[in-house]
């Protein structure tokens, strides 16, 4: 989201940040600690890394530090509905980095079965302008 310039590299960044799978909650944690403007919400469907990330990476949850136990598609899809507003979205494609248009996550081959027609839902989605 830096290197995109997405988000300004600046500790007073303000910025929603949206990160699909938790992993170790190591990412999330280090843009919670290092830019006290940052709102980070971390969505992961299994709570059994939920509790690895606390127990053993530490993770601590706050009122700019969330995380959510849903499916991340789901997630993302239910914001939609309800009119939300996705923004500082990143998309990575190998070794290529910059901000997405619309909402994208893994490249093709990485996607599990039935994930295209889902995204391809949301990709029909128009991008709301930032004023």
């Amino acid at each position: 989201m830096f290197a995109s310039g997405t988000v300004k590299i600046d500790f007073n960044a303000d910025a929603q940040v949206l990160m699909i799978g938790i992993g170790g909650g190591y990412i999330d944690s280090y843009l919670h600690k290092v830019y006290p403007k940052m709102n980070v919400t971390a969505v992961d469907m299994d709570q059994k890394m939920v509790d690895v990330a606390i127990k053993w990476f530490g993770l601590k949850m706050d009122n700019r530090h969330h995380v959510v136990v849903e499916n991340g598609v789901e997630f993302v899809e239910n914001a939609v509905s309800r009119g939300a507003v996705i923004v500082n979205v990143v998309t990575i494609k190998g070794d290529q980095i910059g901000a997405a248009e619309k909402i994208m996550t893994c490249t093709q081959f990485q996607r599990p079965h039935g994930l295209k027609e889902r995204y391809q839902k949301l990709m029909n989605y128009s991008t709301p302008e930032r004023t």
